[in-house]
């Protein structure tokens, strides 16, 4: 009998070490971004812990999973994975994973374009962290919050929650965060256009990144001075800034920032007039994305084809590509995706004197920004809205 409950304990031992292991190697893939041998390594993991009831271990898992299920574009599958461990951590009165889990599901809500889901949810995260005093977590939720507010074009407020994050992380010497919050501010900056300003944070930000040997920090710091770099019409300055940024994620064999970089030099060769370059990289980006099941980047990539074929008058072709990122993104729940490409259907009909299929495509856009609560698109939307009923006024009066 005695040899007997020995085999088992082994047998749980080694389960359970299994499953470690598992979650060990799954977190070096899912850094690599390799998200479909970590998602595989994940569940062997659950498996294995639930094989010996270890609820704690299922909980870990199961949060694992919700993260790359999200990266790989699953909403419906992230957000289950997401709420079943949760739940598993209230049980147990584990609040730091409780708050750990509902600042994921932000990130859900967020991925979705439900900016105020996201914000109710980045808050009740935030208050766990502030009673249990974890100063860290208290600054990564910040962090998330102000970003929302800057999403939603609330950028006072923005501004107020992220110095807030920054001074929390300067203050307990966590530079790396610091200097991403100082990224975050600048990117404030840059939408407000305080150009000087936007480039003086991420100056300061990539000192610090470089101070710290952090080669991903200072690509990101790059890739965001290519940003105003581009929004100044200083193209070539901007190409050069995207290719290091480039450069350095292939190096750092980080697939997902790279077909980022890509999407950014792609842009810069669309406004040149560069349309076989442009498609060329974003069809890059595009094999990137697939290959990491990232279903909202390859809507992104489609959508941006769609905006090339579309200059080349190609309007076919545009709108199939348009249609094609829209049901991905309508797929995903993923809203600004959707207002987006609403809003460029809107474009294309323009462009092909159907103004009122063009009216229909700017109201339905317009409903969707107001929607999401989004200040600087849903103007935008409203004043392309604006400009079509002024037209088609104007003319059924000139007939």
């Amino acid at each position: 009998m005695a040899n007997s409950w020995k085999s088992i304990i082994d047998g749980w031992s080694a389960h359970f070490l299994l499953s470690e292991r598992f979650l060990i190697a799954g977190d070096i893939l899912n850094g690599l971004g390799e998200l479909n041998e970590s998602g595989r390594l994940y569940t062997r993991a659950r498996e294995g812990f639930e094989r010996t009831g270890n609820r704690l271990g299922m909980g870990k898992s199961l949060h694992r999973v919700a993260m790359v299920e999200q990266a790989r574009g699953r909403i419906d599958s992230a957000k289950e994975s997401c709420e079943c461990a949760r739940d598993i951590f209230e049980k147990s009165g584990d609040h730091a994973r409780v708050a750990a889990t509902l600042h994921q599901l932000a990130t859900i809500q967020q991925q979705m374009g439900n900016y105020r889901d996201a914000s109710r949810l980045y808050s009740k995260a935030l208050r766990i962290r502030r009673r249990l005093r974890h100063q860290s977590e208290i600054a990564a939720a910040l962090h998330q919050l102000g970003t929302i507010k800057q999403l939603l074009g609330h950028y006072d407020e923005a501004r107020k929650i992220l110095k807030e994050s920054l001074e929390i992380e300067a203050n307990s010497g966590a530079l790396l965060a610091a200097a991403s919050t100082m990224g975050q501010l600048a990117s404030i900056e840059m939408e407000t256009g305080n150009y000087a300003e936007s480039e003086r944070l991420i100056g300061q930000a990539k000192g610090m990144f470089t101070r710290l040997g952090d080669q991903e920090g200072i690509a990101g710091a790059l890739s965001q001075l290519g940003r105003i770099h581009e929004v100044r019409q200083e193209y070539d300055e901007a190409s050069r800034l995207y290719n290091e940024s480039q450069e350095i994620y292939r190096r750092l064999g980080i697939p997902r920032c790279t077909a980022e970089t890509l999407h950014q030099i792609a842009s810069i060769k669309f406004f040149k007039g560069s349309y076989d370059e442009a498609k060329r990289l974003y069809e890059e980006a595009m094999g990137i994305e697939h290959r990491l099941g990232d279903r909202s980047g390859v809507a992104a990539a489609l959508h941006q084809l769609g905006r090339v074929e579309q200059k080349r008058k190609n309007y076919d072709e545009a709108r199939r590509l348009y249609n094609e990122s829209l049901e991905i993104t309508q797929g995903l729940g993923e809203k600004f995706g959707i207002a987006r490409t609403l809003g460029q259907l809107g474009s294309l009909a323009e462009e092909q004197d159907d103004l009122k299929l063009a009216e229909n495509f700017y109201k339905r856009a317009r409903s969707a920004f107001r929607e999401l609560g989004t200040k600087p698109q849903l103007e935008q939307a409203s004043r392309d809205l604006q400009r079509i009923q002024n037209l088609r006024r104007h003319l059924s009066r000139h007939r």
